[in-house]
């Protein structure tokens, strides 16, 4: 077959939701290791979207077998392994290209990014500084080196992301967006809120304007799924016969503190890693939105429903096996859970689930102020903002009602200053005794791979809860 109708077919399987199908023909590719040559990197990255992790790091091998080795390609692989998640391997593969050509942005930049997502703040910084003064104009790197920055305390760094200010403009939006959001940090840093949210607005702008959001649907999707998922709804949904008892839920909105239980847990010896794996969302993904709102009338019309859920189950555990190998516990804490919650709970059914929660004008101003990596387009306006919040915590409150029992609810106030008391409490809901290291997030080996960088590292502290209380007013008037 030719290359590009073969990767059209392939990403036309993943369009109609054929996940099974997709892989199949990527892992048939592999086998013979057809002669796709460079077009291995588009294979690798089809690979990510599904979250094969392994197939997509067996592509850019393959791709490296059947092209000339260049400086270009080793970035495009460790760019790949650090999407991966296997960043130690990214960096072993792009930190010695530093030497052959320090003075290029895109290594610079790759290598700064994996550092400070395993918590090498210094190294990290020492990169980061190299791009910013290589090429200005990127303001992913200023993002980045902005996220584990005080700059109220680096007042140099400051003026110089002052400075740059006239290297951007709206012609250049993604650029322009990172630019300011990292402008909003420093100035938030400084104690300059009005400031701050100047900036932030500016970088939600065009944002907002390319928002496929829809308030409306997203009200009518929660509210179907709290209707359709009812008690009497799930009856007609099995559990599955797969025993598959890893996983641990971390249900809550985005900067509710969900990253900071992550790390905390993943210092227990008992947890092998903690993140956004989005393994469910991809053990779903032959669900449409209409199936997954009315999961009960799905199974309902499915031909065997036991082993529709059995392969939900097994698709979970295939690809959380892949990314974290061992037996123990994996925290799941990707966002789309929430949504899907009624359907892991039936999937993993002696699965447990800790629910953070926070206050939601605070949790806004913490939205409002973070440039997503992608998903969320609610994030650029306040009004979608407060309408996504609500979604979520009339939802989250219906799963509390349906598994009073398996579901754990804590307060994000709460971990961070009663931090022993609430975690002696989520151990004893996960069946887990608590140890020395597990009642903070420093020292955790676990990469942090969320707009959290920065700021799960170190001892927990009430900071975040002190800023968010000066930023109230911004809120607190819709909440």
């Amino acid at each position: 077959m030719e290359v590009m109708a073969f990767l059209s077919d392939i990403q036309e399987s993943m369009k109609a939701r054929r996940r099974t199908e997709a892989v199949e023909k990527i892992r048939h590719a592999i086998e013979k290791k057809s002669p796709l040559k460079t077009h291995w990197l588009m294979l690798a990255k089809m690979s990510l979207g599904l979250r094969e992790v392994t197939l997509a790091t067996e592509c850019v091998d393959i791709m490296r077998q059947q092209t000339q080795r260049t400086v270009t390609s080793d970035i495009q692989r460790a760019g790949i392994y650090a999407e991966a998640g296997y960043l130690q391997r990214a960096l072993a593969t792009a930190e010695p290209l530093t030497l052959q050509q320090p003075d290029n942005p895109s290594i610079m930049h790759l290598c700064g990014t994996a550092r400070a997502q395993l918590g090498d703040f210094s190294l990290a910084d020492r990169y980061l500084r190299k791009v910013v003064g290589l090429a200005p104009h990127l303001g992913i790197s200023w993002l980045t080196l902005a996220s584990f920055t005080d700059f109220s305390e680096d007042i140099e760094l400051f003026q110089e992301l002052l400075d740059v200010a006239d290297k951007y403009s709206e012609d250049d939006p993604i650029n322009w967006m990172h630019y300011h959001y990292a402008l909003g940090k420093a100035l938030t840093d400084r104690d300059r809120l009005e400031d701050a949210v100047k900036a932030y607005e500016k970088g939600a702008k065009l944002m907002a304007q390319q928002s496929k959001y829809k308030a409306a649907f997203d009200k009518r999707f929660v509210t179907d799924l709290q209707t359709y998922f009812s008690k009497q709804g799930m009856k007609a949904v099995p559990e599955s016969r797969v025993k598959y008892n890893r996983a641990i839920a971390i249900l809550g909105l985005p900067r509710s503190g969900t990253t900071l239980l992550g790390q905390i847990l993943s210092n227990h010896s008992a947890v092998v890693g903690a993140g956004e794996t989005g393994a469910f969302g991809q053990a779903c993904a032959h669900l449409s939105p209409q199936d997954t709102m009315n999961f009960p009338a799905f199974m309902g019309r499915h031909g065997d429903a036991q082993a529709g859920i059995d392969m939900i189950t097994e698709t979970y555990q295939s690809l959380t096996d892949v990314r974290y190998p061992g037996s123990g516990y994996v925290v799941d804490k990707s966002l789309n859970l929430n949504r899907l919650f009624g359907i892991w709970a039936k999937a993993v059914p002696q699965g447990k689930a800790i629910y953070i929660r926070r206050k939601p004008e605070h949790i806004a101003w913490s939205c409002y102020k973070t440039a997503f990596r992608g998903g969320a387009d609610w994030s650029w306006s306040k009004e979608s903002i407060q309408t996504y919040i609500e979604n979520e915590i009339s939802l989250l409150t219906h799963w509390e009602k349906c598994f009073p029992d398996r579901i754990l609810t804590i307060s994000y106030e709460d971990l961070v200053t009663k931090t022993n008391n609430v975690m002696n409490r989520v151990y004893e809901h996960i069946g887990l005794e608590p140890e020395k290291s597990s009642y903070s997030p420093k020292g955790s080996r676990n990469p942090v791979l969320t707009s959290s960088l920065g700021q799960v590292s170190a001892d927990v502290n009430d900071e975040s809860i002190k800023r968010a209380k000066a930023a109230e007013p911004i809120f607190n008037t819709v909440f």
